[in-house]
């Protein structure tokens, strides 16, 4: 790998992070300049990190050229947690009893930095081994995306009353192979959400990471 790709990787890491976290807000316009000064390269590799993000749908291509974080509104959150729903039921019907995503991690780590990301982490865990267990690779491409656009978002669901126990019950429900339960509780899972998103677009606009 040439040295301006091993930059360009450690760039879209860095960005894809910062993205997760909230330091960049959803609808902030992206610096190439900037970036490239921060992470001590030329523009170059920093251009092919953005562009990248933009193949995920994690970075938009502004009218004048240049690049921007998609903007948030609660429609758009409705829409993520649809997707998001579509794409497990799909992945769902491709699965055997043989399905193994390993243990609930109980391990009392605080994942990324505090207990909100550690549950946004659980979250992006279990949905991406279940991506992992089917046999269509793209479906597993897919879940990696839209986990990653979630992220930030799923850090604000603490709004909501018992989550840990939620994805604890659903991560077993997962494990133990039967359909009909894992479909029934997806279903549960996503029409929660999917009443509360005003709630959880509000948390977002509370903590600062989306301009009223």
């Amino acid at each position: 790998m040439s040295p301006d790709a091993v930059t360009a990787d450690r760039v879209y890491r860095e960005l894809k992070r910062q993205i997760m976290v909230g330091e960049l807000r959803p609808g902030n316009s992206l610096v190439l300049s900037q970036i490239a000064e921060n992470a001590g390269t030329s523009v170059s590799p920093v251009r092919d990190a953005v562009l990248r993000m933009v193949g995920e749908r994690l970075v938009d291509i502004q009218g004048g050229g240049g690049f921007a974080l998609p903007a948030l509104t609660s429609e758009r959150l409705a829409h993520l947690y649809g997707w998001h729903a579509d794409l497990l039921r799909m992945i769902i019907r491709t699965l055997d009893e043989s399905t193994e995503i390993g243990d609930f991690p109980d391990d009392g780590s605080q994942g990324l930095s505090g207990e909100h990301h550690h549950l946004a982490k659980l979250a992006g865990d279990l949905f991406t081994r279940v991506g992992a267990c089917s046999p269509n690779p793209e479906h597993l491409h897919a879940i990696i995306g839209i986990e990653t656009r979630l992220h930030l978002i799923r850090i604000h669901e603490m709004v909501l009353p018992r989550c840990f126990p939620e994805i604890q019950s659903l991560w077993n429900i997962v494990r133990c192979g039967d359909k009909y339960s894992i479909r029934r509780a997806l279903w549960q899972y996503h029409r929660r959400r999917l009443f509360n998103v005003d709630a959880i677009f509000s948390a977002m606009i509370k903590g600062g990471f989306i301009d009223r």
